[in-house]
């Protein structure tokens, strides 16, 4: 605590990371060794994430981590408790509920019916998960519909359950993963009838925050804006955690609906006292640059973009800790993903973001470069997520169209699969000529020179000894206690001040955190009148349409 001009400053270190679902993980990403050695979960991923989680409350004194695409919520948090037993979660983001399955469903349904497969063409027996004579995969008309889904997974469910010790093995060496943790299936899925002999099928969103619970008490679960009210322990400061993945995509539209989400959330987590917004982004400045560029050849309709991810952020008075440089996804996906918009497509961008609303008045700054006592970023891992003499080439590879043409181009001609070891034999001299082919045909001038080899650069594609194709990200976040003496917001449609109440209103949505094995602080524990109060009027502003 530092006492500034009668303030009184609390900090605390918070996270955030995307950790990469393992549903959407095999077959999917380039990686020097491939899926076996880089995005197998069982006895490979899953213990340099929950290391790496584990360290992060260690090492860095973290007091909340929220992660995204977790599929695995409850076994990490065991994992964490081994060496962290303070260490509790709660579940932002369960999946949606509607009729037709996700797609990280599908495409688990789709990876589990091809490795069966694979064991009864060894055995020469019947597949046992066909639908309707069609295995199902990620797309395909047959598992867009509830009820197939359904019947793949029941028999899916049979098979396995009657499957011996070396079969299951063999599925886990083909990326399957096989688990009997009920309590960690309803709470991804939010399926109430699943049972511990059932197979493991992860829902689409695994919004998952573990916090400690030796340095603060969570109050509030506000489901409808997933977020959750928190207060530091010693000194009892309330803030708001807000967590989100927003929408994916380098289009217009995506970016469109990016605004949109952040409107939502942005809108409420500006009436918080000491809100901090968690979140993969999807989004950042090439982003945005490249989609201005590609407004200059489309019809005029379609470029009615009023404002952008960064425009929506400076509106609500919020900014951003984590640095560009050195936080970058380096990632490509291969040619055969599922995703195919995506396939070869060459990403090194900052997309996760970590936001804290700065008023003017505030004595709290953000500085990113110094050491003085303000909101700044925290670094999480010990050594580079990339080699430092790399990053000009990298930013070269990714802004020049011609050179990520070529290698896109020299990926699909290769048909490059997740492992690139095969392709790295006469590297160089392939890309020079796929360099060449594009150079000549957009009849422009190869004026851009890599300063290292095509194939060193491209062998420290994400997942590899970073379990995720994120890096994370913390920050020091200072919450500032005098706040609380002032619960004056300020609409930012029409910059008029929104008074506070004095009456007290808990939402109906007060919760625990997910994991019953210890009770974690209720809503009761509220006794500050001036959060209360605050509390009311959120309620009243979340009624309200933006």
């Amino acid at each position: 605590i530092d006492v500034d001009n009668g303030s009184e400053l609390v900090s605390l270190n918070v996270m955030t990371w995307n950790i990469l679902a393992d549903a959407l993980a095999t077959d999917e990403l380039v990686t020097l060794g491939g899926d076996s050695e880089n995005v197998a979960w069982n006895g490979n991923r899953d213990v340099k994430i929950g290391k790496i989680l584990t360290e992060s409350f260690i090492n860095h004194d973290m007091s909340i981590v929220a992660t995204h695409e977790n599929d695995h919520p409850q076994w990490l948090l065991e994992e964490i408790r081994k060496s962290v037993p303070s260490v509790d979660m709660c579940i932002l983001s369960q999946g949606n509920n509607d009729d037709l399955p996700t797609k990280y469903e599908r495409c688990y349904v789709r990876r589990l019916s091809h490795a069966i497969v694979m064991l009864d063409e060894e055995n020469d027996s019947i597949c046992p998960v066909q639908c309707n004579g069609e295995t199902p995969g990620c797309s395909s008309k047959a598992a867009k519909t509830s009820s197939c889904l359904r019947q793949h997974y029941q028999a899916s469910n049979n098979w396995f359950k009657s499957a011996d010790v070396t079969t299951r093995r063999a599925l886990c060496q083909k990326g399957i993963t096989c688990t009997t943790n009920a309590q960690e299936e309803i709470a991804t899925t939010g399926n109430d009838d699943i049972n511990g002999d059932d197979l493991y099928i992860p829902s689409a969103a695994g919004t998952v925050i573990y916090f400690d619970t030796s340095k603060v008490n969570m109050l509030h679960h506000q489901s409808e804006h997933d977020c959750v009210d928190f207060k530091t322990k010693v000194s009892g400061v309330p803030f708001t955690i807000f967590a989100a993945h927003l929408k994916s995509g380098v289009n217009l539209k995506a970016e469109k609906r990016r605004c949109k989400q952040l409107h939502k959330l942005l809108s409420h987590a500006h009436t918080s006292l000491n809100p901090i917004v968690l979140m993969d982004a999807n989004s950042c400045l090439q982003y945005q640059q490249d989609l201005q560029k590609s407004m200059l050849s489309v019809k005029e309709d379609d470029t009615k973009l009023h404002e952008w991810t960064t425009d929506v952020i400076k509106k609500y008075s919020f900014v951003n800790l984590v640095p560009n440089e050195g936080n970058e996804c380096l990632k490509l996906r291969q040619y055969g993903t599922d995703q195919t918009e995506k396939a070869g497509q060459f990403m090194f961008d900052t997309i996760d973001k970590i936001l804290v609303r700065v008023a003017p008045s505030s004595s709290t700054s953000v500085d990113n470069n110094t050491n003085s006592f303000s909101s700044n970023f925290l670094q999480i891992l010990s050594t580079d997520t990339y080699p430092s003499e790399y990053y000009d080439d990298y930013v070269k590879l990714r802004n020049t169209p011609y050179l990520r043409d070529a290698l896109k181009q020299m990926g699909s001609d290769q048909y490059w699969g997740t492992d690139l070891t095969p392709f790295l034999l006469n590297m160089k001299e392939t890309f020079a000529t796929h360099i060449k082919h594009v150079c000549d045909k957009e009849s422009i001038e190869n004026n851009v020179a890599l300063e290292h080899d095509i194939s060193d650069l491209i062998s420290h594609l994400f997942p590899n000894s970073i379990p995720s194709d994120h890096p994370p990200v913390g920050a020091t976040v200072v919450l500032e206690h005098s706040k609380l003496k002032d619960t004056s917001l300020v609409n930012v449609e029409n910059n008029t001040p929104i008074k506070a109440e004095n009456d007290r209103c808990i939402s109906k949505d007060t919760t625990t955190p997910m994991s019953q094995k210890k009770p974690s602080v209720s809503s009761d524990v509220i006794g500050d009148g001036s959060f209360e109060a605050l509390m009311k009027e959120r309620a009243k502003v979340s009624q309200r349409e933006y």
